[in-house]
């Protein structure tokens, strides 16, 4: 677990975790607040938090955005043949979020002088059970993922124990790039922790109702 997590978003114990961390900036610009008597009809799990907090913001990519750039290096330190199907699986579970809602640009031969809006980068192992980590950085006017790193090794065990576990790590930390906060379901791909064993529609329509609320809008609970 990443210390610099907010409130609600720490992982409960279990085997492997997948968090983030993030740091909102408001400045002077007005909040929108809403109940969620209001906000939170059928909206998937994206309340879900509210469940144990009082209130809590969303954060979303600008109303102008139409495509996002995701730079997907080859891991180094690996066997070539190695580091390729890690890079392989990675753009398979960013894919899974093309045009929900919307299209993606990976880049997997980095070119420096190309600007990207996520970057992804690899280490051997992360903090404690980490086997993802995301940073965020949001405001009214903009939304930034400061960076995505993902783990070569998961706890213990290589990566590959299970077909869909490097992509569904990957599809995680994407779903919070989109702005997502946790599912409380383990079925779902952005549930903390990796029960997850593909996608669910509940995945796709949390995302849907994110992008219909204003950004940088706080949800109280109750009428």
């Amino acid at each position: 677990m990443d210390p610099s997590s907010p409130p609600g978003e720490r992982c409960p114990d279990a085997m492997w975790e997948i968090c983030g961390g993030s740091e909102a900036l408001q400045g002077a610009v007005q909040v929108m607040a809403l109940s969620s008597a209001s906000a939170c009809v059928d909206v998937g799990y994206l309340c879900a938090a509210l469940e144990t907090a009082d209130s809590l913001q969303l954060w979303q990519w600008p109303e102008s955005t139409r495509r996002l750039r995701v730079r997907v290096p080859l891991p180094s330190g690996l066997a070539p043949a190695c580091a390729r199907e890690l890079q392989g699986a990675v753009v398979r579970g960013i894919q899974y979020w093309q045009r929900r809602p919307f299209e993606l640009a990976i880049d997997t031969h980095p070119t420096p002088s190309v600007e990207v809006d996520i970057e992804i980068s690899w280490e051997e192992g992360l903090s404690g059970s980490q086997i993802g980590l995301i940073h965020t950085k949001a405001s009214l006017d903009q939304f930034e993922v400061l960076g995505i790193t993902l783990a070569t090794l998961s706890p213990n065990l290589k990566y590959g124990r299970t077909p869909e576990e490097v992509p569904l790590t990957a599809a995680h930390e994407m779903g919070h790039a989109l702005g997502l906060p946790h599912s409380d379901s383990h079925r779902d791909v952005v549930y903390p922790t990796n029960t997850a064993r593909s996608l669910t529609p509940r995945d796709f329509r949390t995302v849907e109702p994110l992008y219909r609320l204003p950004n940088g809008a706080r949800i109280r609970r109750g009428p």
